[in-house]
């Protein structure tokens, strides 16, 4: 398979993938976690914190929707081709929703601020 190259940033990457992977889930999981990125240092050099919690309020939002429609992808090619393995794919999404749950403690310090500032 031919390498991909994509920008991150200012930098031109090379990625290459091996056949028999998916590579599709690769891309999309770096690129979400660039945009998100991206979001919260947005979010970072705002001046207030409200600003900051609305930025990352839709950062946040965005990437879990990215992530939702990748389980349901998987949840529907299952239904339709009975592998198992995304049944598997669709599992492991789910514990990952569970671990990106936002908590005071987690907003307070991607976002820099005081955990009694997030409401």
């Amino acid at each position: 398979m031919k390498p991909i190259k994509f920008l991150d940033g200012e930098k031109w990457k090379v990625v290459s993938f091996h056949k028999g992977k998916d590579s599709r889930y690769a891309i999309s999981s770096h690129g979400r976690l660039i945009r998100y990125k991206k979001k919260i240092q947005e979010a970072l050099n705002t001046g207030t914190v409200s600003e900051k919690l609305s930025l990352y309020r839709a950062a946040l939002i965005t990437r879990c929707a990215l992530l939702e429609g990748s389980i349901l992808f998987a949840i529907i090619t299952y239904l339709l081709t009975n592998q198992i393995a995304l049944l598997g794919f669709a599992a492991g999404g789910l514990l990952l929703f569970y671990m990106l749950k936002p908590t005071k403690e987690k907003i307070a310090r991607e976002l820099q601020v005081s955990p009694d500032d997030v409401n």
